[in-house]
């Protein structure tokens, strides 16, 4: 082979060389774009699932609140009962004091 010839192949192989660099980085680049693609998606949907619970989180607060709130009225309830029942006997020994 003479020198033209070798410089031929030389460059050829230079180019193929360039072009298999090219397109193992576009792999790459593409690879990384599906990975970011997929972590998109996975933060969208634990995104939903916070705020999911964060609404979960508000109904139990409520509820514990109504639970709260009706405790403390049957305590109330019960006090009022109890003096009641107590102003009741009082005047029912008034009205027998009475005859």
């Amino acid at each position: 082979m003479n020198d033209r010839n070798m410089s031929s192949i030389k460059k050829i192989n230079e180019s193929t060389a360039t072009k298999v660099q090219e397109t193992e980085s576009k792999i790459e680049i593409l690879k990384n774009l599906e990975n970011m693609h997929q972590k998109a998606t996975s933060n969208k949907i634990m995104e939903q699932e916070l705020k999911k619970l964060e609404r979960d989180s508000l109904r139990i607060i409520t509820v514990i609140d109504q639970i709260l709130s009706i405790n403390i009225l049957t305590r109330v309830i019960y006090r009022i009962n109890k003096k009641c029942i107590i102003i009741i006997v009082c005047i029912f020994k008034y009205k027998l004091n009475k005859f």
